[in-house]
């Protein structure tokens, strides 16, 4: 139904064309700067997002139906750190009365809003989802700027995921990573950590969906939109001196082989359609990792597939679609999947006791990334 897609577009895009677009050509600078450092930006945002997603649910009485049964047999709120911002959200798969089968994968998901806004609250559809396809589910909640800077959302993604690894419950089940928009950039980052500490991973797998990889391209990319100014990015990065370290790509391409081969494998998803993150962020994500010599790396590109169609479709606020998944030089491979596909064949080819796979991507000399020339795609492995 097109008046549900649009209702629910409104819902997961508030953030970029109702409220930081709006706020940038209706208000004066010092008064930008005060709605995004006073948080009342997030607010607005959040605000927005949960009366969006109301209408879209109001179009669709099934996912309305699935939120509330979410809601009645999910552990929501359970601490993972002392703040109050340190909770999480725990959702399972339906009991199969099959008592030697074992306990099903875990995905951790990290929720996106521009470093300045999002909600474990908004995104239960998500964790019933990805429960309903067999996994455990827990959705992350963490601090937001201004209470946070980028560095310290990434002390949080970091001990959630620490929790889950020494919990009894979780730590012997295969952990992986699911991040979208910022929430990809800071499980990036969390994980890169960990390599760059030589210490062996706390999760099977990571995936970044529309991910930010690169804080001062990014930034020229926010500037030409005209939302650079009231964007949280900036001072969340704590300004232009911090972009390196706060840039996973830049982090990926420092790290030393013996490094990046601590790293789990990684998927990367964009959609060329994305007006909100262009896909060639995840596309020099991808050649950095390769080129610090990271085992397995993928890249898939669907076309006109937009910044938040995985989180329309995932959250089952509108009808799942199939996209070409394009090839080198943006040419059609002639397949195509949903935008969740290329996740579930990576937790599926993902064993508990071998993180890593085999699959050879090629010798690339460390720093040649950014001498590496950036194509339109790069192919998928199907």
């Amino acid at each position: 139904m097109r008046t549900a897609h649009v209702l629910a577009a409104l819902a997961m895009t508030s953030a970029d064309r109702l409220v930081t677009r709006a706020l940038h050509r209706a208000l004066p600078l010092w008064m930008q700067h005060g709605m995004r450092d006073s948080g009342l930006l997030g607010v607005s945002v959040d605000m927005a997002t949960i009366a969006g997603a109301a209408a879209a649910l109001a179009a669709r009485p099934a996912a309305l139906t699935r939120l509330v049964r979410a809601s009645a047999t999910s552990r929501l709120g359970v601490a993972y750190g002392p703040l109050p911002q340190h909770r999480l959200d725990i959702f399972e798969p339906a009991p199969l009365h099959a008592p030697a089968r074992p306990a099903p994968d875990v995905i951790v998901f990290v929720h996106g809003g521009a470093w300045g806004s999002g909600s474990r609250l908004i995104y239960r559809l998500v964790g019933e989802r990805l429960a309903a396809e067999g996994f455990t589910c827990l959705v992350l909640g963490y601090r937001r700027y201004p209470r946070a800077s980028m560095e310290e959302q990434v002390n949080d993604v970091a001990r959630a995921l620490e929790w889950a690894a020494d919990s009894a419950e979780f730590g012997e089940r295969a952990r992986h990573v699911l991040g979208h928009s910022s929430g990809a950039h800071v499980a990036s980052m969390a994980v890169m950590r960990r390599a760059r500490a030589r210490l062996a991973p706390l999760c099977s797998s990571l995936t970044g969906v529309a991910g930010v990889y690169d804080i001062a391209r990014h930034l020229d990319f926010e500037r030409g939109r005209g939302v650079h100014e009231v964007s949280p990015m900036k001072p969340a990065a704590g300004g232009p001196a911090n972009f390196a370290a706060a840039s996973p790509a830049i982090a990926a391409s420092q790290l030393l082989r013996e490094q990046a081969a601590l790293l789990p494998p990684v998927l990367l998803v964009h959609g060329t359609k994305d007006t909100t993150v262009p896909h060639d962020s995840s596309v020099r994500m991808a050649i950095a990792l390769r080129a610090a010599g990271a085992r397995d790396v993928d890249l898939i590109i669907l076309s006109e597939n937009g910044h938040a169609d995985f989180m329309l479709e995932l959250s089952g606020l509108v009808d799942e679609r199939r996209f070409d998944v394009l090839g080198e030089r943006g040419a059609g491979t002639g397949a195509q999947m949903r935008t969740l596909d290329p996740i579930l064949r990576l937790i599926a080819s993902c064993g508990r006791a071998a993180p890593h796979s085999s699959v050879d991507l090629g010798e690339c000399p460390p720093g040649a990334a950014s001498a590496h020339p950036i194509p339109p795609v790069v192919r998928s492995k199907l």
